[in-house]
């Protein structure tokens, strides 16, 4: 027998991992990158742990500081930095030789090479862990001309860092790929890196890590419900094998009277990071089975999340910007999301006069109440087995309900004074009683109006 060659070639599994990303998808990646090291070094839980109170202004808290023009890139953080021997052994594989790694945000492995592969052509990463570091330098051209069978990079080992705070990483890319220079010169990607990043991290931001752009700090921009004394947000936990789910479905705050379209919609959270935004499409079920999301829904608020510390078991793909629709985690979560988005649809539905109406038919607040924004990670951090053996609470809708004290009016007239009102009034064919609370009404108006 004899072994056929099934070496992968270099340059062509560089240029197919690197193909379909974008620039802002690469510094999500470096962004996950950072986090992880911070959620391995503080022995952060997630799944507990989204009770922090933390706010944006707490400078005691980890920093992730991106930088680019025309010429550079670079990601700098504090957030543990990474070991000689991780490095060595780990960082620079494609692919995790052990899976399993606590509520990680790094699933396949590629993420961190891929991300620096797609930037630019001359990387220097340097990193300082407390026990120890690394630095490596690299000319892509270089490595790819490579042809050994065995891939490696070449690294330095460089002393820990005593001070905890100074711990963490920085990746500093030159030699910039065409298409990356070009947009780094483009004002619009500033704004949708930003964008992307309040987006995908609200989870994080002001409670573990503070992210700035360029100088600029990155707003925290929290997803809420709204709550009232007559309507609360539907709520669920289960778990399913290794991953545990929770899942929250209500209403958003209403602003001026009015629901935001924009935010409206179904998301999905893996390990903290918001894998699907404001879904309004069939992933979610609308359109198939639930109805075409219409103006009338806007309000409506779902957050599905995922929590397991073997993230391959997650529901993402390797974008980690969209769901893998064929896992069995998935299909179970979104009949549960199904069932929960009906008792919200039930309710709305009641607020409009039509199906496509997109003013309701009475003032919002008289229904809801005044809705208060709470934020979902206060409610995520709260656990609903407390309240309910099964781990679910219903919808809570109890629209405000006025109640009206009548007193009866009853006397006798003349049969020809009776008919000499209904010919006063125009209308013979009018009954008794319409004519007494015709005239009544005549009185009040006239008489009792202020």
């Amino acid at each position: 027998m004899i072994n056929a060659n099934a070496n992968p070639e270099k340059r062509f599994f560089i240029d197919l991992i690197v193909r379909d990303i974008s620039l802002v998808d690469a510094i999500l990646d470096l962004i996950d990158n950072a986090i992880d090291s911070l959620v391995r070094t503080k022995d952060i839980d997630l799944y507990k742990d989204f009770k922090s109170t933390d706010d944006s202004s707490d400078t005691s808290l980890a920093k992730i500081d991106i930088k680019y023009s025309k010429d550079q890139f670079s990601i700098e953080d504090n957030c543990g930095g990474i070991t000689f021997e991780s490095a060595r052994d780990e960082v620079f594989r494609f692919g995790h030789p052990d899976p399993h790694n606590r509520f990680s945000l790094s699933v396949f492995g590629i993420g961190m090479k891929r991300a620096i592969f797609k930037i630019g052509g001359q990387i220097n990463i340097e990193s300082h862990a407390l026990d120890s570091g690394f630095r490596m330098d690299m000319k892509v051209a270089e490595w790819l001309e490579d042809t050994k069978p065995e891939w490696t990079i070449p690294i330095h080992r460089v002393g820990g860092e005593a001070d905890e705070t100074k711990t963490g990483t920085k990746i500093k890319i030159t030699d910039l790929r065409d298409e990356i220079r070009t947009l780094t010169e483009t004002p619009v990607t500033e704004n949708r890196l930003i964008r992307m990043i309040q987006d995908t991290y609200p989870f994080h931001l002001g409670k573990h890590i503070r992210i700035f752009v360029n100088g600029k700090e990155v707003e925290v921009v929290d997803l809420t419900f709204g709550k009232s004394d007559y309507i609360e947000p539907a709520e669920e936990s289960w778990d399913d094998n290794s991953v545990n789910a929770r899942l929250i479905c209500g209403l958003l705050p209403h602003d001026d009277d009015k629901w935001s379209w924009e935010r409206s919609g179904w998301y999905i959270v893996c390990n903290g990071r918001v894998i699907v935004n404001a879904d309004k499409s069939p992933l979610t079920g609308w359109e198939e089975l639930l109805p075409l999301f219409m103006p009338k829904h806007r309000g409506f608020l779902g957050i599905v999340f995922f929590v397991s510390d073997e993230p391959e078991n997650l529901p993402w793909n390797t974008t980690k910007r969209g769901i893998n629709t064929e896992s069995a985690v998935f299909i179970r979560a979104q009949k549960r999301m199904i069932t929960a988005s009906r008792l919200v649809l039930k309710h709305q539905n009641k607020l409009y006069e039509s199906s496509v109406s997109g003013e309701p038919k009475v003032n919002l607040k008289e229904i809801t109440g005044e809705l208060k924004a709470i934020s979902a990670t206060t409610l995520a951090a709260t656990s609903v087995t407390l309240a309910s053996p099964d781990g679910r609470k219903s919808l809570e809708w109890k629209p405000p309900i006025k109640q009206q004290v009548y007193s009866s009016v009853q006397f006798s007239v003349k049969a020809e004074e009776m008919e000499s009102a209904k010919s006063r009034i125009g209308r013979k064919s009018m009954s008794n009683k319409a004519v007494g609370e015709y005239v009544f009404k005549y009185y009040l108006d006239r008489e009792c109006s202020e």
